[in-house]
């Protein structure tokens, strides 16, 4: 990572919707699609659940977890077939585009594994500073408020150090939490700042565009 900029990196996205904005379009239809047949599916299995349900309490409970996990579950696999797609293109430039890039492959699977492993890392954390956070409003307002705060910014750099993992695992092969904690050492400020720059440039072209739709 050295001669990092964050400035570069912050409008490189902005760069590959510029150079590949067919490829990204099919990206686009590829997702709308994608979720319609998952709320097909859900709603299959919804009704399915609500015929075989001795009661309406419990065909409520199972329909939600059913609908719940369909488009959790189907969400995430449909974001990893984008995300690994992008990483193909930037990644491994002489691959074939295929169809936008997407495939169904050992890569889209490992990345699946990741962010279910990310994600169950991440409601774990929350409970026990939920927990904590709980025990600290017992002492008084400006203690939760300070645990609050607390919180938020362990949150934040635990993202930051853990931000190259998705890149690393399509790369490598490997898992990718471990080389990922490794490449952001002492990168922590100038990921941080990347990541601030590209969200306001974001809150921009959504402040412009609801202009321009109001």
């Amino acid at each position: 990572m050295s001669g990092f900029s964050a400035s570069d990196a912050a409008i490189e996205g902005f760069q590959v919707i510029r150079v590949h904005w067919r490829v990204v379009l099919g990206w686009c239809l590829f997702s709308v699609l994608a979720f319609v047949a998952l709320l097909f599916l859900a709603f299959v299995g919804i009704a399915g659940t609500t015929l075989a349900a001795a009661s309406r309490a419990e065909a409520g409970v199972l329909g939600s977890w059913i609908g719940g996990l369909t488009m959790g579950l189907g969400g995430i696999a449909v974001q990893c077939l984008v995300v690994v797609a992008l990483y193909r293109l930037m990644l491994r430039p002489g691959a074939g585009p295929g169809i936008f890039y997407l495939r169904l492959s050992r890569d889209e699977g490992r990345l699946f594994g990741l962010w279910l492993v990310m994600l169950a890392g991440l409601l774990a954390g929350l409970t026990a500073a939920y927990g904590a956070l709980r025990a600290l409003t017992s002492i008084g307002g400006v203690a939760a408020g300070i645990g609050t705060l607390a919180v938020l910014g362990l949150v934040v750099w635990i993202a930051i150090r853990l931000s190259l993992a998705g890149p690393v695992n399509f790369a490598s092969g490997r898992f990718g939490l471990a080389q990922s904690w490794r490449l952001t050492r002492g990168r922590f400020w100038a990921l941080f700042g990347m990541a601030l720059l590209a969200g306001c440039l974001l809150m921009l072209i959504a402040v412009v565009l609801f202009i321009v739709i109001a």
